[in-house]
């Protein structure tokens, strides 16, 4: 096949496979919750047929001493070792989970960028951002957030601390079934033991859904931007400006940069651009496309930024107080010092100059 493809078909064939994928990864997530859910039901279901079953057991064969002990620990060994295996599986679950999330979140992403009208800046089909934290926090908070609590896991992990802690009230029980495993001095006693291995298990559950989900987050997330910024454009005297903003670190070499800084999690990339070039800038634009996305390093930090074409609509208080310069392409390209930041101002000149 010869010829330039038309660049609508182009537009139209790349839609249509997004779409299908949506589809998928949307139908995936649906079959992974359901899933989820059917496990824990049936692990609550035999959790209780095998409790009451042991409670009826145990009444009738009360004389029985110390095996009777023994057989009830097994059951509840066994039942725990069920619970150990739904919990993991919970896991694997969340992590399926929290894939097909940030699959829906990056095609939903891809859309964004090339809404040349900006209708779907700041759509959010669930719930906004938080980017009320502190700047210093929010990327670390990025890293290590917990799952919001009373999901499936946590279902799962409050179910076997109760296993843990009968298991050990039945081997330390001074009231019946023998010699207890365990001297201790009365009922209360043991039930204290119980309450307090309980307690011990439901935490270390906690902790280890925690330290999957932070380290599942850190890993599902490689490939994707971390950072956006702007090459905000406005037009003075018949001049076209860009605007320049001095770094961070004004113990910096670097005199002048592009504003940008970290997506903040659940945050769209082209509203962290426009938030970044707010708050480091004073300056409230609109988005007119994606015109750039490079990689590079600052300070051991590998950083993956997207740069928004923008057009200047008006001024207010910046956020961080910084300086800024509007020069004209060829002193603000002089002015960069990163290949990055000139890349993109070239990249964005160029597509104005084009009319796009």
């Amino acid at each position: 096949m010869t010829g330039t493809q038309n660049p609508e078909s182009t537009l139209a064939v790349t839609k249509d496979l997004l779409l299908k994928d949506y589809g998928y990864r949307a139908d995936s997530l649906w079959k992974s919750e359901q899933a989820g859910e059917t496990r824990v039901q049936f692990f609550i279901a035999f959790a209780t047929v095998v409790g009451a079953g042991l409670g009826f057991f145990v009444k009738e064969n009360a004389a029985s001493g110390q095996a009777l002990r023994y057989v009830v620990l097994g059951w509840l060994f066994a039942l725990l070792v069920v619970g150990l295996i739904t919990f993991a599986r919970m896991i694997v679950r969340n992590e399926h989970t929290d894939k097909c999330k940030l699959g829906l979140d990056a095609i939903r992403q891809v859309f964004k960028d090339i809404d040349s009208e900006g209708l779907l800046v700041h759509y959010y089909p669930v719930e906004p951002p938080n980017l009320e934290r502190p700047l210093e926090v929010q990327a670390w908070w990025t890293a290590v957030q917990p799952r919001k609590f009373g999901g499936l896991a946590h279902t799962v992990a409050a179910i076997n601390a109760l296993i843990v802690g009968a298991m050990l009230v039945v081997a330390v029980n001074p009231a019946g079934m023998g010699a207890p495993l365990l001297a201790v001095s009365s009922l209360e006693a043991a039930f204290g033991c119980g309450f307090g291995a309980a307690a011990v298990a439901f935490a270390a559950q906690l902790a280890y859904i925690a330290s999957r989900a932070a380290k599942a987050r850190q890993r599902l997330r490689k490939g994707y931007a971390t950072h956006a910024g702007g090459v905000v454009v406005r037009l003075r005297d018949g001049v076209v400006q860009y605007l320049l903003v001095p770094p961070k670190d004004r113990n910096s070499r670097v005199k002048w940069v592009l504003p940008k800084g970290h997506i903040e999690d659940g945050e769209g990339h082209g509203e962290a651009a426009l938030r970044e070039v707010r708050e480091e800038a004073g300056v409230v634009a609109r988005l007119a496309g994606l015109v750039a996305r490079v990689e590079f390093e600052v300070a051991g930090e590998h950083v993956d930024c997207k740069f928004y074409l923008m057009e200047h609509l008006f001024d207010v208080e910046s956020k961080e107080k910084r300086d800024v310069r509007w020069l004209p392409f060829d002193a603000a390209r002089a002015e960069l010092t990163h290949p990055e930041g000139r890349y993109a101002l070239e990249q964005a000149h160029a597509r104005r100059e084009a009319g796009g």
